[in-house]
This record gives C-alpha cells, sequence and structure tokens, in this order.
C-alpha cells in the first residue's frame, strides 16, 4: 500500500496514517518517503488477537534526560521483544518557558520524542502513553489548571491512539484490548481535585461498567498515579496518590472488584522515581468473604535521578516503618517488565 499525506504546519506536522487490510498472521513492514529519501524499513507489529494466550508488555514513567546521548535503556526494552510498551506518564518535562504557548508546549514534547533510543524503540513496538503533571501542566496540577485543553490537543498529536475520552467527557483514558489482556489507560490529571478525587465522576462511571464487561482474562490500570501506596497520608510526605486524592474512589473500585468478583487486575503505574510492587488482600464482601486480590507494580524513572527518600531501603530485607502494602522496591532506573501466559499455573 502506498498511503499519500502531507503534514499541516498547523498540527506541528504530526499526522496519523490508517492503514485497513491488514491480516493477523501476516508479516509487514513499512518506510517513509519524502523529498529527503526513504527511511529504513522497519516492522509493522499488529495487537495480538483476542484468542492469544501469551503477551509481553515493557512499560516505564518520567522520561526528563532526553539530551543524554548514552541513553540506553530504551534499548534495554527492545532487547526484551514486548509486544507492547507502555509509556505511563511524564513522557516529557516541561517548565514554565515551555508553556508559554502551543508551539513551545509542542517542541518540549518533539525534543524527548527525538531521541535516538526512544525513535528505535517505538518505531518497531506498539506503543501507548499516558500522561501526569509534568506533560500536562505544572508540577501537582489538577483539573482546574487554565491550559489542560492546550495540554490534550499537543498530547493527542503526540500519542496516535484510536480513543481519548469520549464524546461527552474529554481527556487521555480509553479501553483497549490487545489479546488476552485489556488495558485501560486512566486520566489522573484532567478532572482531578487535590484531597477530592482523581479520576472524576464521569471517568469513574465510564470505568466501572467497562471492567465489569470485558471479557479479558487480565485487566491492567494503568494509571500515572499509584494506587495502593499509603505512604503519601505519613506526615512530612510530599507524594500524590490515590490514597491522599482519591482515596474513595479507591474504595468503590475495590468494592465493586470483590461484589463483581472481578478477577485479575493488575494496576500499572509511575510517577514517583522508584520502582515498586505492592499487594492488597481484596476487601470483605457482605457475604464475609474476600474479593480478588489487587497487586501494583509501579516503574519509574526510566531517565530521571531516583527518588532521594526511598520508601523502603533498598538493604532492608525485614519490617519496614512506611508502607505495608510494598513488597519491594528499586532504588534505580528501571524499567517493568510483565509477562502473561495462560497456560502457565
Amino acid at each position: 500500500q502506498t498511503i499519500e499525506q502531507t503534514p499541516d504546519e498547523q498540527q506541528w506536522f504530526c499526522t496519523v496514517f490508517h492503514v485497513h487490510g491488514l491480516q493477523t498472521g501476516v508479516l509487514y513492514s513499512y518506510s517513509f518517503v519524502s523529498e529527503h529519501g526513504e527511511t529504513e524499513r522497519l516492522p509493522l507489529r499488529l495487537a495480538a488477537t483476542e484468542d492469544a494466550t501469551t503477551l509481553r508488555i515493557a512499560f516505564g514513567s518520567c522520561y526528563k534526560e532526553y539530551a543524554r546521548p548514552d541513553l540506553r535503556i530504551f534499548d534495554s526494552i527492545a532487547a526484551t521483544d514486548p509486544d507492547l510498551f507502555l509509556l505511563l506518564c511524564d513522557t516529557c518535562y516541561t517548565d514554565e518557558v515551555d508553556r508559554r504557548s502551543e508551539a513551545t508546549f509542542m517542541q518540549a514534547h518533539l525534543r524527548n520524542r527525538n531521541h535516538d533510543g526512544l525513535r528505535r524503540l517505538i518505531g518497531r513496538t506498539p506503543t501507548l502513553g499516558i500522561w501526569d503533571d509534568h506533560d500536562f501542566g505544572p508540577y501537582d496540577q489538577d483539573g482546574t489548571y487554565s491550559e489542560k485543553e492546550r495540554s490534550l490537543r499537543c498530547f493527542r498529536r503526540m500519542w496516535a491512539q484510536q480513543q481519548y475520552g469520549t464524546e461527552t467527557h474529554p481527556g487521555i483514558f480509553s479501553h483497549v484490548r490487545c489479546g488476552p489482556v485489556s488495558l485501560f489507560p486512566l486520566d489522573s490529571r484532567f478532572y482531578r481535585r487535590e484531597r477530592e478525587h482523581i479520576l472524576g465522576e464521569a471517568q469513574l462511571q465510564w470505568l466501572l461498567p467497562e471492567l465489569k464487561q470485558s471479557t479479558a482474562p487480565i485487566k491492567l490500570l494503568l494509571s500515572g498515579s499509584q494506587l495502593l501506596p499509603e505512604v503519601a497520608a505519613k506526615p512530612d510526605w510530599d507524594w500524590e496518590c490515590f490514597r491522599l486524592d482519591g482515596a474513595a474512589e479507591l474504595a468503590r473500585l475495590q468494592y465493586l472488584l470483590a461484589e463483581q468478583e472481578i478477577s485479575g487486575v493488575v494496576a500499572l503505574s509511575g510517577d514517583p522515581h522508584l520502582g515498586q510492587i505492592f499487594y492488597a488482600q481484596g476487601v470483605l464482601r457482605a457475604d464475609g468473604q474476600r474479593g480478588p486480590d489487587l497487586w501494583e507494580l509501579t516503574s519509574s524513572p526510566l531517565a530521571n535521578r531516583p527518588w532521594s527518600k526511598p520508601v523502603w531501603p533498598a538493604d532492608s530485607h525485614g519490617e519496614h516503618a512506611f508502607d505495608r502494602y510494598l513488597i519491594d522496591e528499586v532504588v534505580a532506573s528501571n524499567f517493568g517488565l510483565v509477562d502473561i501466559d495462560l497456560a502457565r499455573e
């Protein structure tokens, strides 16, 4: 197929190609041709079909050091040969100068996107992205941000995803089926109100039925704010998460999982500049039985400094004082890897 398009200067030359008629099981490749020549041919990897029983997902967050030529973590991710890569929040970092106009905001996105290592990865691997505060607006900004519509326009240009929000409620949230997995990219910024809620009622009302109706055995909640850690509620701990800003929403979610017996739900998150894994027992139902357990895997940072105050000191192997849901922690640059195999016990 040959698809001709002329990138629009008003869209900062970002364009989306829609390719139709592709068949499962066929190997495809693609290249770009312009007056400057032709790129190398790259594999065009299709999403796994719903009857697939295996899937490998790589993910990470907090990508600030776009100017480092020696940044090899994206090549390390590519070497794992994932079926899908998730850039889970803080896909770039903006400052006050970057936020002066839509043009400067786009430039901030483009400078991060243009790193050779990232281009090698996402040119060959299906990729989804979500945002958090740094690629949405000022630090820890919530949904009262006056330029959030501009931020959404810029994010949509950078990440060619099939769905963004709904017809009546804008945002970056969606539901994506990939093989044995339903992915739920969540928007933790557009409707957020500090100390009140993170998702907002409209997004929550969309999410809960989607979770219940999904036929996928694995359901991944993709969030820029962590769900399970309680460390943010500790005195003098400056850390955004659901237990601080969206405790009631988390409780409703856990209650739904228990009452509807929705199994296979795992949260993947980013943000704190620490790699962590959390575990919470299912909540008690009205009949006295516990609902499904909830696990959360956090990967951060891809390319930024690790957090200076680990929740669980890296050399600790016993009881820890900060967070009862924390199982383990990595204080270093890292990426997450989720291997799904329905044939495995």
